[in-house]
């Protein structure tokens, strides 16, 4: 059992965990806080529930046009699946809906990154050829694979095809985001304890986000930058 593993299971059904989870999340401070939230969160979205229906609301909502019928899921579920849509909410905040500018982009992988922690696990072997693959399907050609990726995949951002890979370097493990077609604003991060700097050029973003010191993040977003090659660049 890792933290990855045990934030799954706790954004799926935060009451009833398996015994391997509870007892890690017993054990783990971060993902005891992280626990703590998601039932805080659940707490508050029960109460909401609970909140009676202002007097003539019924009758203004059949006025408003015909009724449709809808299928409930049960309370708890409905609690569950709260949890996992709200918990970015809970630990850093909603990005805003004005578009994608740094600070959104910004939002949205610190909240990524804390869902799916790939920085946590530990290294795969085969994760270079698995960085190649990825900026082939997003549309790229390898230049050059860049040095000490651990972890690479693809998933969603926003809408946007993007890679998420994981590099270390210095002893540290820095989250990146390559994101092809996307011309977000420049922006330095500072969100749920991140930190990091996101770069646009004419035909992708590139952030690198981390935990500890942000020396080295300008230098690997350059580095990666120059490490692949985009259809139309030159």
């Amino acid at each position: 059992m890792n933290c990855f593993e045990a934030r799954r299971a706790l954004l799926t059904d935060p009451a009833r965990l398996p015994g391997d989870v509870a007892n890690h999340v017993s054990q783990c401070e971060r993902c005891g806080r992280f626990a703590a939230q998601v039932r805080t969160l659940d707490m508050r979205v029960a109460d909401a529930w609970s909140i009676g229906t202002p007097p003539g609301l019924g009758d203004r909502l059949k006025l408003s046009g015909p009724q449709r019928s809808r299928a409930w899921v049960p309370v708890m579920g409905g609690l569950a699946l709260a949890a996992s849509v709200l918990v970015a909410a809970l630990v850093i905040g909603f990005p805003s809906a004005q578009g994608p500018g740094g600070i959104d982009w910004a939002a949205s992988m610190v909240a990524h990154s804390e869902y799916d922690a790939a920085h946590e696990l530990s290294a795969d072997p085969d994760a270079s050829q698995d960085f190649e693959r990825v900026i082939q399907r997003l549309g790229g050609r390898i230049r050059a694979i860049p040095d000490g990726i651990t972890r690479a995949g693809y998933c969603v951002l926003d809408g946007k095809a993007a890679l998420h890979a994981v590099i270390e370097h210095a002893g540290e493990r820095f989250v990146v985001y390559v994101l092809p077609g996307v011309a977000a604003q420049q922006a330095l991060v500072d969100l749920g304890g991140w930190h990091g700097e996101i770069l646009s050029g004419d035909h992708s973003t590139i952030a690198v986000l981390g935990r500890g010191t942000t020396d080295a993040i300008e230098q690997l977003a350059q580095s990666l930058a120059a490490s692949v090659q985009w259809s139309g660049s030159a």
